[in-house]
């Protein structure tokens, strides 16, 4: 009996500690957020980033809250310029906490940065396609009709024609620009359409071009 009640009280001791944790991360992430309002500044945003990194790390069932945080991790990213790492945080947040409520933002948010500053149309063609099938009914995902091509091929064929343009007969070379479009729209597609019947398969094929093809600097 004495062992089954130190257990309890230690288990109990335990579960408040995490707690305490927790509440003791939310409250260095306000603190940081307000700071960084009232003084915008880069070493606030990358202490912000990392407090947001660190929480996702200790709490990484919080399914919720881990998806907004790296929605806000990416924002902050993205208002310092460094998109490639907002890209990263999207993609995560994608992957990992698809379930979340914020997902359709999230995914929002990495077809911006692909259609405004990294300047790949094919890219941002593949999100916002995906997004439309997957979140038909979500109000800030129909604001974008505007960026479906009605000249688009299915979504499906438009990463198979790709799959096609890779290798320039012509020439006799790798289209590394497109290569690396066709790697990245498998992978977006999965990531956004997680359930389609051709994920997985748009996965495979993804890695074996990315394991075929001699990669250079684009």
């Amino acid at each position: 009996m004495k062992i089954k009640i130190f257990l309890l009280l230690l288990i109990s001791c335990i579960i408040f500690a995490c707690k305490s944790d927790q509440t003791k991360g939310l409250e260095e992430i306000i603190k940081l957020e307000k700071a960084l309002e009232e003084n915008p500044n880069l070493d606030i945003a990358t202490a912000l980033v990392d407090e947001y990194k660190k929480y996702i790390e200790e709490n990484p069932d919080d399914l919720e809250q881990n998806s907004k945080y790296l929605y806000r991790a990416a924002s902050v990213l993205y208002r310092m310029n460094r998109f490639s790492g907002a890209e990263a945080l999207l993609k995560q947040a994608l992957k990992d906490y698809f379930a979340a409520e914020n997902t359709p933002n999230n995914g929002l948010l990495l077809g911006a940065i692909y259609d405004e500053k990294l300047r790949n149309t094919a890219s941002a063609a593949t999100v916002y396609q995906a997004l439309h099938r997957q979140f038909p009914s979500d109000e800030e995902v129909a604001k974008t009709a505007d960026k479906l091509d009605p000249s688009w091929s299915s979504l499906e064929e438009r990463i198979g024609q790709m799959a096609t343009q890779m290798f320039n007969d012509s020439t006799n070379r790798i289209e590394y620009r497109i290569a690396n479009d066709y790697i990245n729209s498998c992978e977006l597609y999965a990531l956004l359409l997680p359930e389609a019947e051709k994920s997985p398969d748009f996965l495979h094929k993804a890695g074996e071009t990315a394991r075929s093809i001699p990669w250079i600097m684009i």
